[in-house]
């Protein structure tokens, strides 16, 4: 809003929705019920709701953490707050497929601004596709330095 170029499809959004939904003809139905009932009475509302998602200039912030330890356990910690979404999940499967490791041998920590700071906050599904976006980031970074260690790409090994 306030920028040059800003599409604003609001109002044709909501007479769309009041067209598919049938608003007019609803609202007819609960005002007979209403007046044929005298103690029970219906209501109808549509109410715009907007959920703010964080935006930095188009890209949504997440951030990871992600390391091999000595005992070739994947380590990870993101920016993401597990709520019962199955955030850890999917960082963790990111993480075991692009590094190429078991999925038992990932383990994700609590999520902490110590391990990622500067995070997004977790809400709507953004927040799982970012952080996943992230692990998939942090993992080509890992691969890369770890190439000249690994036995098929004639490294140490």
């Amino acid at each position: 809003v306030g920028e040059n170029g800003f599409n604003w499809n609001l109002p044709a959004m909501w007479q769309s929705a009041k067209a598919r939904w049938e608003v007019a003809a609803r609202r007819e139905q609960v005002e007979a019920f209403n007046r044929s009932n005298r103690w029970r009475k219906r209501g109808l509302r549509m109410v715009p709701v907007k959920y703010g998602i964080e935006d930095n200039g188009g890209a949504y912030k997440e951030g990871c953490s992600l390391g091999v330890l000595a005992d070739g356990s994947v380590r990870l910690a993101h920016g993401g707050c597990e709520l019962g979404q199955g955030i850890h999940t999917k960082a963790a499967q990111a993480a075991a497929f692009a590094l190429g490791c078991p999925l038992g041998g990932v383990s994700v920590s609590d999520t902490s601004s110590l391990a990622t700071p500067g995070s997004a906050d977790t809400g709507g599904s953004a927040t799982s596709e970012c952080v996943v976006k992230a692990v998939l980031d942090a993992a080509e970074t890992l691969n890369a330095r770890l190439l000249p260690f690994r036995p098929a790409a004639g490294g140490a090994g």
